[in-house]
């Protein structure tokens, strides 16, 4: 893991001057991504080692991926039914 952060450094040089130029919305969504999406996964991961034998939770993991993928076709198809509906309402042309 810091080996890989240790190779993105080169490409961080923005990233200070960034964070002082966001507002608020932005840091609180990073830090509910980063930390929120985190201890949920972590607790529920320790709540099925308790119930579950971890042969068995561990190949529920093969399920993640799926799942991420089928959500984010979800959020996508939304996102791009919302941005049409509000082109269509503007004068300015959806992007494609």
């Amino acid at each position: 893991m810091w080996s890989g952060a240790a190779l993105l450094l080169p490409f961080g040089a923005g990233v200070p001057g960034a964070v002082l130029d966001a507002g608020w919305e932005p840091l609180a969504a990073v830090a509910l991504l980063g930390v929120g999406a985190s201890a949920v996964g972590f607790n529920a991961w320790a709540f099925a080692l308790t119930r579950l034998p971890v042969s068995t939770a561990s190949s529920a993991l093969y399920s993640v991926p799926v799942v991420a993928i089928l959500v984010a076709m979800v959020c996508s198809a939304r996102f791009r039914r919302r941005r049409r509906s509000s082109a269509a309402r503007s004068r300015w042309p959806a992007w494609p």
